[in-house]
């Protein structure tokens, strides 16, 4: 890694998998700044809407985002937010997964976005840790084809954190109301089938990416009953001090988490307890319609078939 690049933490999996968890987490770590799902920032930043930062402000009058925004603006005073957004369309995507892995197979337009993009965040993630005297930017929009984008800067070190959970409780997550306070609404919720394709698509397309991405895998229900040991886990892949041992037993900062779960609003409780509602709420049918149509990779990330609660 070069010494003047930035180190990025990249969350990656399915939705509803604990990264906001996990990026809270992390964000308490010294000198280590959780953006939330940055990948966002077109959306909450160029063109804010009602949503506020986790902070409890909206983004035009957050601490963070509003310096962060004003640097952006005054750097690239002709990016809209329907710039944004074409540009995204054009190197973002599953269909451009293979252009974004394969650089031969690129496209001179496509390259000449790509870089485009990059450059956009290139200046997101310095003047955020700038702002915030940070040497490593925890972002966890998710998505592969974003953090194959971010490792395209020289002044990014991208490593990826790949969070997997039991397909069951993504789908229960998902089929269940639950409300975005927010936005004062409820959040969108998904079917037992899209769910599980959302899950299997997000987890392949992290799988094809290992080669090219520093990747360490680690399950949200470890993160939770083995905190200790995922710690020592992420520290020794992410270089984290060796002072630091566990994770903090409380939340020591402010957070400014774009996107993500709704619960970012609330303060972190500690011991952090996993969330097992579904093994009790989940009807018999849909748990066995999601095992049958996950098996392969529930099985790959070593879950029960039969799940058993472990949580008191």
């Amino acid at each position: 890694m070069a010494q003047s690049s930035l180190s990025v933490l990249f969350i990656a999996g399915s939705g509803r998998s604990g990264s906001t968890l996990l990026d809270r987490l992390l964000g308490n770590l010294p000198e280590t700044l959780s953006l939330g799902e940055v990948g966002n920032f077109g959306h909450f930043c160029l063109e804010p809407d009602d949503r506020p930062c986790s902070c409890g402000k909206p983004y035009n009058e957050c601490c963070l985002w509003a310096p962060v925004t004003l640097v952006f603006k005054q750097t690239h005073p002709n990016v809209t937010p329907d710039s944004w957004q074409k540009l995204k369309s054009k190197t973002q995507g599953v269909r451009n997964l293979p252009f974004l892995l394969f650089p031969s197979l690129r496209s001179h337009p496509f390259q000449n976005s790509l870089e485009e993009l990059t450059r956009l965040f290139e200046t997101i993630f310095k003047s955020a840790a700038e702002q915030t005297h940070s040497h490593r930017i925890i972002d966890s929009s998710k998505g592969i084809p974003h953090a194959l984008m971010l490792r395209e800067s020289p002044r990014h070190h991208v490593q990826v954190l790949h969070l997997v959970r039991d397909p069951r409780a993504v789908a229960y997550s998902w089929m269940r109301s639950k409300q975005d306070p927010g936005q004062n609404k409820l959040m969108p919720k998904r079917s037992l089938i899209h769910a599980c394709l959302r899950w299997w698509r997000a987890n392949l397309i992290v799988h094809l990416s290992t080669g090219v991405l520093p990747t360490l895998r680690i399950r949200y229900e470890d993160l939770c009953l083995k905190s200790s040991a995922t710690f020592q886990q992420i520290s020794q892949f992410a270089n984290v001090s060796e002072k630091h041992k566990s994770w903090p037993v409380s939340e020591n900062k402010t957070s400014h988490l774009m996107g993500g779960n709704p619960a970012k609003y609330k303060p972190l409780s500690f011991p952090i307890k996993v969330d097992e509602a579904w093994i009790e709420e989940l009807d018999f049918f849909a748990k066995i319609t999601i095992t049958v149509l996950c098996l392969p990779l529930l099985l790959f990330y070593r879950y029960p078939i039969f799940p058993v609660k472990t949580s008191v």
